[in-house]
């Protein structure tokens, strides 16, 4: 049986491989790993051979994963065991890796700002963090001291393109 692992993003994904039963006897087991939601360039792909020597019951192998600095969702491969030898059965046959975002969400902030009555005000918007991914952030007004009649309300929502930082 092969159980699921995770590791975050630059580290390795260590798998356990647990033989039940008798354990008198040698017996190998193959191991390989698939890709899903995590691509080639996310971890190094593995196959080989687990032996376990009579008496053995716990063998491992790891799966190296790609550091990066991008925000993104836990991603995920498949680590599938075939071909046991020695009269074994596999009674699970697959687990999932998966690979931990590791770095911190963007966020968003805006500035003070103003002017002199009858002219316009500009906020600007600034996104820190990854800004590798095009993203959202809806905007507001609503009355402080300044009452309804003192200014125009505006509502939206600024979409920030790949590589943008600020917006206004």
């Amino acid at each position: 049986s092969i159980t699921d692992a995770s590791a975050a993003y630059g580290n390795r994904i260590t798998f356990t491989v647990t033989r039940t039963g008798d354990a008198q006897a040698a017996q190998t087991v193959d191991f390989s790993t698939a890709t899903g939601t995590a691509g080639a360039g996310d971890y190094t792909g593995n196959t080989g051979t687990l032996t376990f020597a009579a008496g053995e019951f716990t063998k491992t192998f790891t799966v190296a994963t790609t550091a990066d600095t991008l925000f993104e969702a836990d991603e995920t491969f498949t680590a599938s065991l075939t071909n046991a030898t020695g009269g074994a059965t596999i009674a699970t046959s697959s687990a999932t890796g998966t690979i931990l975002n590791d770095e911190a969400a963007p966020s968003f902030s805006i500035s003070d700002a103003s002017a002199t009555e009858g002219n316009t005000i500009t906020f600007t918007v600034t996104r820190t963090g990854d800004a590798q991914a095009s993203q959202t952030v809806d905007f507001s007004t609503a009355t402080g001291t300044a009452g309804a009649g003192d200014f125009t309300g505006n509502t939206g929502t600024l979409t920030f393109a790949a590589g943008e930082t600020t917006k206004t």
